[in-house]
């Protein structure tokens, strides 16, 4: 059984690139929920970001096969708790997928909305209303807490505007322990 950490929060906070600085002061490894995904389902995913509930099922089948695969045996996972369904609604993803995954601890990226819908904007060159994001922000909080609370595991909100990268390091070695 693997060690893993999932790092969620909305498309456009920062959760690459947060994984990529812990990585840099830990020896863990990195993934991108997505990118797995894409690469079980040899490239075929598309770059939107709205869903429908049948592909986020399925979608969730290919991730947990991904990392079966994988030979790291500790590793933060990023992606989400909450995706953006057909009818602009947060859809949350399967209890079951992070069940499966036997989770270690979870951070939760937020940040100002603002700043998310501009990052947006200039990484995926698309607008979304300041209320759906809010909406979708506070939805993943809320369910990662559920999922934290449902499976006994520690988990910490962050702002990733705090740049206190520190705080989410402590908290990840404190769980797996790479001092």
């Amino acid at each position: 059984m693997k060690d893993i950490v999932f790092i969620g929060g909305i498309h456009g906070v920062g959760k690459g690139w947060t994984s990529k600085e812990i990585q840099k002061k830990i020896n863990i490894n990195h993934y991108s929920s997505s990118s797995l995904i894409k690469m079980e389902r040899k490239g075929i995913l598309a770059d939107e970001k709205i869903i429908s509930e049948n592909d986020s099922h399925n979608n969730q089948d290919f991730l947990l096969n991904a990392i079966s695969k994988l030979s790291s045996q500790q590793l933060i996972l990023d992606g989400h708790f909450c995706l953006l369904g057909e009818n602009k609604e947060p859809l949350r993803i399967p209890e079951e997928t992070f069940i499966h995954l036997h989770l270690k601890g979870i951070i939760v990226l937020e940040d100002e909305l603002y700043k998310i819908q501009q990052r947006l904007l200039e990484r995926d060159k698309a607008s979304y209303n300041v209320s759906t994001l809010h909406w979708l922000q506070e939805e993943e909080k809320k369910y990662a807490t559920e999922i934290s609370q449902e499976l006994d595991i520690p988990i910490l909100v962050y702002n990733a505007s705090s740049n206190q990268t520190q705080k989410i390091i402590n908290f990840v070695d404190g769980i797996i322990g790479h001092s």
